[in-house]
């Protein structure tokens, strides 16, 4: 199951997301996605470096393998894969719709509860 968390700014989405993530964990594994930039802090985790979903979003031919290894283990049965670079942030704006799908595909192969924090505004139509 894909859970896709999006409201507006200052409505608790990433609180939303992260507190489903943990529930969905108590019971099998989880995978929280970090499109908002927010959910390190909310887990009162350190702040990421490294590559993250917007590098995998950036590249044409990383595949649903790639997107797991950049999954950090959070607590039992909770992995987070967050948000990425500065510079794949900033050109997420180009990201096609088929690379968009192919996120939701890989996230559903993952067999886990997928759980995305999708911030502020509209989520990508093909997520």
């Amino acid at each position: 199951m894909l859970i896709l968390c999006s409201a507006k700014g200052g409505s608790g989405t990433t609180v939303v997301a992260a507190t489903l993530a943990l529930l969905h964990a108590q019971h099998g594994p989880c995978l929280l996605v970090d499109l908002a930039g927010d959910l390190p802090a909310a887990l009162g985790l350190s702040e990421p470096s490294g590559p993250g979903v917007f590098d995998w979003l950036a590249s044409p031919v990383a595949d649903g393998h790639a997107l797991l290894r950049l999954a950090d283990g959070v607590s039992d049965g909770l992995r987070l894969i967050h948000r990425g670079s500065p510079a794949a942030i900033a050109a997420a704006r180009d990201v096609p719709a088929a690379r968009w799908a192919a996120l939701a595909a890989g996230l559903h192969a993952t067999g886990a509860e997928v759980v995305v924090d999708a911030g502020t505004g509209a989520p990508p139509p093909a997520l």
